[in-house]
């Protein structure tokens, strides 16, 4: 592509990255599968509005970049890695290694300098407690006035439209 910067090379990589734990195919599997679930499950339980998005995003590349080596695992026992930045003899990688890369890089900056510890509880506690919490910070939030996101999720905290109209009807504030 750029003779000497980057260039595609055909790798058939049985490991992970740089070539570590080499034919490890089951454990391979195994992960990707419980970092899917893990994925999907806060992606179900996330609230809905635009507060949410950026880690939605950031899950969902991590899903993908999983899902992609999961399928080259499972058909052909390794992952074809075909990118290679020459310039600094960067190890060879593929696309679905970059979504991995990015989704958690990102995933770790939104959670040490966007969210706050509140924000995560819709996705750490069961639904029972969620809809409880959700509903109790809702009649605190009437009674205290400015004193309502104090506890965590609320749902008009973050003025978006779709939420102050479902909150307002008393509707469910999550997918799942």
């Amino acid at each position: 592509m750029i003779e000497g910067v980057f260039e595609l090379r055909y790798i058939l990589n049985a490991g992970a990255a740089f070539g570590i734990l080499q034919n490890a195919t089951v454990f391979f599997l195994v992960l990707g599968g419980l970092i899917s679930a893990v994925v999907i499950a806060g992606i179900i339980r996330m609230p809905a509005g635009k507060h949410y998005r950026p880690l939605e995003f950031s899950m969902l590349l991590l899903f993908s970049g999983a899902l992609g080596n999961m399928i080259d695992r499972f058909l052909s026992q390794s992952v074809v890695d075909f990118l290679y930045f020459r310039l600094i003899d960067f190890p060879v990688f593929n696309v679905a290694d970059i979504y991995v890369t990015v989704g958690s890089a990102l995933l770790v900056l939104l959670l040490i300098f966007y969210y706050r510890e509140g924000d995560l509880s819709p996705l750490i506690s069961r639904r029972g407690e969620q809809d409880s919490a959700v509903k109790e910070q809702g009649s605190a939030g009437s009674e205290q006035g400015s004193d309502r996101g104090e506890h965590g999720y609320c749902p008009d905290e973050y003025n978006d439209d779709d939420q102050l109209t479902n909150a307002a009807r008393g509707e469910d504030q999550y997918r799942g």
